[in-house]
């Protein structure tokens, strides 16, 4: 899964590449195209793939009708048909763009993202940015094609005015420095809109809001140092802190190299700031609680003390 993920990106990346230049039809034979051979092995390796997918499919029929086999069937063929024509065509390549729809998953199944709020962070952020670049990808290939049939009003536009325009006009700012000239761009860019600012409507406040309530605790013990540390939960206050840290740090002591780590539920308020800052050398806060095994592996529980 994570190969298809990588090879999906790179074939993408090619797309960029080709869609920076001028048009989206060139007569230029294959064997001189290093870019179009590139994206022939990957579009091999991808229909490959495809076929074992729908071997080990229990539901065909709802195999053939998920999102991901419709990108096959309009990225694979042409790469074909482009090599039988001696023609390079950008098509429908764009769409390798929705493959950016499973990077929850993949970091998922990496062990990245492990808190909800983190996943349904990268759910919003991936399907915007795929439905974005995915629609920018319609309007170059409408715009630079020309209305058919007879293909004659092309507007040239590269693929990242593409890109700057849709975001614009998502955001209803609409400067009016680029804009669509052919109906067929026109009456995509109408319906697309009605989906378009439902999502900028949608996801975009939800991510503000999910970035906003991230707490400044919540990230994870990062131990460079490679000091020894210990855990301390329970009944956390700023009068309990500190009279544990007035022992345990006393000059007396002769190991204080140890580094204390604080977990507790709720945020310290801004007394018990104040003694974290003055302590920062060798004291730490997380919120978090000890009963979820989460909170205990950002602690790194396993390789400290509990107190």
């Amino acid at each position: 899964v994570v190969l298809v993920f990588i090879l999906s990106i790179a074939s993408l990346v090619i797309y960029f590449i080709d869609a920076s230049k001028d048009g989206v039809e060139h007569c230029q034979p294959w064997s001189v195209n290093t870019t179009q051979q590139i994206d022939l092995a990957f579009n091999i390796f991808f229909m490959v793939y495809f076929f074992i997918r729908f071997i080990a499919a229990s539901d065909k029929l709802w195999f053939m009708l998920e999102m991901y086999s419709f990108v096959d069937y309009f990225t694979i063929p042409p790469s074909f048909v482009s090599i039988y024509l001696d023609r390079t065509w950008i098509g429908l390549r764009f769409l390798r763009a929705l493959r950016l729809m499973s990077v929850p998953d993949i970091l998922q199944y990496l062990n990245v993202l492990k808190t909800s709020s983190s996943i349904r962070l990268a759910q919003l952020c991936s399907i915007f940015i795929a439905v974005w670049l995915t629609g920018a990808g319609i309007i170059h290939l409408l715009e630079n094609s020309g209305d058919p049939l007879d293909f004659t009003n092309a507007h040239p536009l590269s693929y990242w005015t593409c890109v700057y325009f849709l975001i614009v006009t998502m955001s209803t700012v609409g400067y009016g420095d680029v804009y669509c000239h052919t109906v067929f761009g026109r009456t995509f860019l109408v319906f697309f809109l009605l989906v378009g600012l439902a999502i900028f409507a949608s996801c975009i406040p939800e991510i503000i809001d999910l970035v906003g309530t991230r707490s400044k605790y919540g990230g994870t013990l990062k131990n460079e140092r490679g000091r020894r540390h210990i855990v301390v939960c329970g009944h956390i206050t700023y009068e309990s802190v500190s009279h544990f840290l007035k022992d345990f740090l006393h000059e007396d002591r002769e190991d204080v190299d140890v580094e204390v780590v604080f977990l507790h539920r709720n945020e310290p308020d801004l007394e018990f700031e104040g003694l974290l800052k003055r302590n920062s050398t060798c004291v730490e806060f997380f919120q978090g609680t000890m009963f979820n095994s989460v909170d205990l592996e950002r602690v790194k529980k396993a390789a400290g003390s509990g107190a």
